[in-house]
């Protein structure tokens, strides 16, 4: 889901870097390492062509002019990480390659292509200086529409690119203007599901981890994420590390301790570490197992009858399953845990432990694990970034925020319907003329409001799209339709308490706890629905105090417990909080009443639909490039559940902003054109367009 490098090139086109390597000097090689660290750090490869360059460019490279071409265009990426809240501009570019020798038209064709695919030049950053005459906005030049509905960080993404785009290549439309790009969102509030709600002004007094106190700033903005809240690593390409770290260098960043989860049991006491490391092998060898199955042509026999039972059971309506359902994780690894050998013995403790891990995992897919593909639930995982995990002090949701500033966005304004002509320019570039006004689009609002518009980027959560409640005229192809289905989309849940001061453990960022207790053997009566229901509650407390400013708890219900939780109301949720509370800290007791509590109801949020993403029964990787496809060159798709990489992320939400305005760009002023490399000297290219 997380990360990921570029595929490589063929070998046949992958630069012959190694053959003067004993004749380099140190900083040769230093200047060498820093060109492609600067490529690892962007996605791409740093010795071959990724698959957009390796299409531009596979008939026209030889190992000679990659090797470079790969110079070129790695040390553009260096001079735009180095200096990211300025734009690249390509004079810099070329006087930065000049010694290269090479003719300053392939340096421009490295660079459009490095600016149009959003590798340069995002974020908070301005669109470079394009040598053009300064677009004039002010004149009542009639303008094209692009409508992004959503409001989250996909659709901030792709309207602040697009807007840099246009300005950039505003020339290509001349003599008219290039298009304004209007952003629909139905909430009163930018961001999403990355939302950071701001807390009430509380005095309060905590102590550091010293033990010194500390009295926290009435005036000082306290906030809470509700949604997205994670920044899982920095390294490898997540353009967050350009935007939050680099660019928005003012936002305070909490980095996570590597440390192990302190789990504890009913009685107050931290589960003995014998125990847990027996219980985390139990897990992750039963995860295995169920994992191996993808390797199989068929399902073993026993497995298969297992599998039609439990289907029995889940179908309460007639009991009657005809053929074996298509494999779960879940439903396999239930299967491996109950025919562990050890499985008789096992007291409640131990089970309770092994379903804790059970939840974790649920956390991470937000979903029940027998929701989740056998086959492909994790196919997004040779793509996640590395590096520590940290956290926005102060709230994640300040990151849309920042991105949305100077866009026409219309809050409240949710959309109700989207209509359009059956007339497509797919396949061509489109044409513009002045005066010319015959949007093809029309996007009705729920309060009449009328836009008419040229494209349309879908942004909304996949939830939205499954609840059918904006109307396609006509319907989405069926093709799409089958992906929306495939492909799950989650939940996870968070409970808020915030207290007058700590009384827990001030020095650990999380622990979690474990429910059941009893010594004796429980298979005889073992209840996988009572564990499956219940694992997931509070099975996890964040100390929120460093990035909240207040002395907070976040709580997470995940599973089956995520979805229980929407039916309680938060008193009882806050008063089953507190009593998990006192069994953890009994020497604490009576456990303080919070100041203020905030629950999450992300299933029944109307604009949401539940959390994030994931690859249902019957769904594969193939569902996500499927949702992401467009639809005649009017309808555009962005959002999490659009990125087969980085799915259920907010770096995967954003990336697909940057890759749909690509899209957008290359359908009205036409892709990026071949170039051909001919060689004129002994190393001198010149450049010429592809007939």
């Amino acid at each position: 889901m997380r990360s990921g490098n570029a595929p490589e090139s063929s070998p046949g086109h992958e630069g012959d870097l190694g053959s003067h390597r004993h004749s380099r000097s140190p900083q040769e090689r230093c200047d060498d390492r820093r060109l492609q660290e600067a490529a690892h750090a962007s996605r791409l490869p740093a010795h071959g062509l990724c698959a957009e360059e390796f299409e531009l460019f596979q008939h026209h490279l030889s190992r000679s002019n990659l090797k470079t071409y790969l110079k070129v265009r790695n040390t553009m990426l260096w001079l735009w990480r180095e200096s990211p809240k300025e734009p690249l501009s390509l004079t810099k570019a070329i006087e930065a390659t000049k010694d290269y020798d090479l003719h300053h038209g392939i340096v421009a064709h490295v660079f459009e292509f490095l600016v149009r695919s959003g590798y340069i030049n995002f974020g908070v950053c301005a669109p470079p200086d394009n040598h053009h005459a300064p677009l004039d906005l002010s004149c009542s030049e009639q303008r094209r529409t692009i409508a992004v509905v959503g409001g989250g960080i996909a659709g901030i993404a792709a309207a602040r690119q697009l807007e840099n785009l246009f300005r950039y290549y505003a020339w290509k439309f001349a003599p008219g203007l290039p298009p304004k790009v209007i952003v629909l969102e139905a909430r009163s509030r930018m961001g999403g599901r990355m939302h950071t709600m701001e807390l009430g002004e509380h005095s309060v007094s905590v102590s550091s981890p010293l033990g010194q106190p500390v009295l926290v700033d009435e005036q000082s903005r306290h906030a809470v994420d509700l949604g997205a809240q994670i920044i899982t690593g920095f390294d490898d390409g997540n353009p967050m590390e350009i935007i939050v770290r680099r660019q928005l260098s003012d936002l305070a960043l909490h980095y996570l301790a590597h440390e192990a989860c302190v789990l504890f049991d009913h009685d107050g006491r931290p589960v003995s570490a014998t125990m847990d490391i027996q219980c985390e092998a139990i897990f992750n060898r039963i995860l295995d197992q169920a994992c191996q199955l993808r390797e199989k042509d068929e399902l073993p026999r026993h497995l298969s009858e297992y599998l039609k039972e439990r289907a029995k059971k889940d179908d309460k309506s007639t009991g009657r399953v005809e053929s074996v359902p298509s494999p779960t994780l879940g439903h396999c690894m239930d299967f491996f845990l109950e025919s562990h050998p050890d499985f008789p013995t096992w007291t409640e403790k131990e089970l309770g432990l092994i379903h804790w891990h059970y939840a974790n995992l649920e956390f991470a897919n937000a979903t029940p694990l027998d929701q989740l593909s056998l086959r492909h639930w994790d196919q997004d995982d040779e793509y996640e970034f590395s590096g520590p995990h940290s956290m926005v002090v102060r709230g994640y949701g300040q990151v849309p925020l920042a991105l949305s500033q100077g866009l026409d966005i219309r809050l409240n304004t949710p959309v109700s319907s989207i209509e359009r002509s059956s007339a497509s320019t797919k396949g061509r570039p489109r044409t513009y003329s002045v005066g010319q006004n015959n949007e093809p689009i029309q996007i009705k609002c729920r309060d009449g409001t009328m836009l008419s518009c040229s494209v349309a980027v879908i942004t909304v959560p996949l939830g939205v799209l499954k609840s059918r409640q904006i109307y396609f005229s006509p319907p989405l192809p069926s093709w799409k339709e089958q992906a929306i289905r495939n492909l799950g989309f989650g939940l996870l849940n968070k409970l808020v308490l915030v207290f007058n001061k700590p009384f827990w453990d001030t020095t650990t960022e999380l622990f979690g706890y474990v429910g059941g207790g009893k010594d004796g053997s429980a298979s005889a009566a073992y209840d996988l629905n009572r564990y499956r229901s219940s694992r997931g509650k509070f099975y996890m407390f964040w100390n929120c105090m460093v990035v909240s400013g207040l002395p907070v708890l976040v709580t997470l219900l995940a599973g089956q417990s995520a979805y229980d939780c929407e039916q309680s109301s938060k008193d009882d949720l806050v008063q089953e909080a507190l009593e998990t509370l006192a069994l953890i800290y009994p020497e604490k007791q009576p456990i303080p009443t919070p100041l203020e509590s905030i629950v999450t109801r992300w299933s029944c949020d109307e604009f949401a639909q539940g959390s994030y993403s994931y690859v249902g029964k019957e769904g594969t990787g193939d569902d996500y490039d499927l949702l992401a496809k467009s639809v005649d060159d009017q309808l555009y798709f962005a959002g999490e559940a659009t990125n087969r990489q980085y799915p259920a992320t907010a770096h995967g939400a954003y990336l697909s902003g940057l890759r749909v305005a690509k899209e957008i760009v290359d359908s009205l002023i036409g892709p990026q054109p071949q170039y051909k490399l001919v060689l004129v000297a002994a190393s001198r290219y010149a450049i010429a367009h592809e007939s």
